[in-house]
């Protein structure tokens, strides 16, 4: 299977998406026809009982039953393709992951990876994690720059003019001019 030319839009991943999504449209078209002739009239009928039988005096009529359970799965799906495309824009821009940070990248896994069904914690570090890590960065970059530093002072001789290279090769003219 690997290897085959794939036509039409199943090329790249977007298209992928979109004929994936395609093809549960008559599922949510199926749940849509559920929670509108079964899943509404059942629940209108068990309200309309317990304002008939019950007791509490906190129930009032002014309830309109509407089941959304398939626009919900719709607004999930839509939710969830933003998320990724966003995903893939912070992660392929430069610009966006200067403008994000690595808190932001990490917050945007954390929350597409609970979808996953799987330890979040495991596989995305914590914002503390992430700031201890940066710190540490930031601390071992300063560390570098001043050993640079050190380095290149020591290699100045007393009158601020580098130590050997170029600078210190002196040739002496010969005598004879040859």
């Amino acid at each position: 299977m690997t290897g085959q030319h794939v036509p039409g839009a199943g090329r790249t991943s977007s298209g992928l998406s979109m004929l994936i999504s395609n093809a549960g449209k008559s599922i949510k078209q199926v749940i849509g026809n559920v929670d509108h002739d079964v899943i509404t009239p059942m629940l209108e009928r068990q309200y309309q009982r317990n304002l008939r039988y019950s007791e509490d005096p906190d129930l009032i009529g002014d309830v309109q039953i509407m089941a959304r359970g398939a626009m919900s799965l719709v607004v999930k799906e839509a939710e969830a393709v933003r998320k990724n495309e966003f995903l893939r824009l912070v992660l392929e821009s430069p610009v966006a992951q200067e403008i994000v940070g690595h808190t932001g990248t990490a917050e945007l896994m954390r929350d597409l990876a609970g979808n996953l069904n799987a330890n979040v914690d495991r596989l995305v570090p914590s914002r503390e994690d992430i700031e201890k890590k940066q710190q540490q960065q930031q601390m071992m970059q300063q560390q570098m720059m001043m050993q640079q530093q050190a380095q290149e002072a020591a290699n100045l001789q007393e009158d601020g003019s580098q130590q050997g290279g170029r600078e210190g090769n002196f040739i002496s003219p010969r005598p004879n001019g040859r």
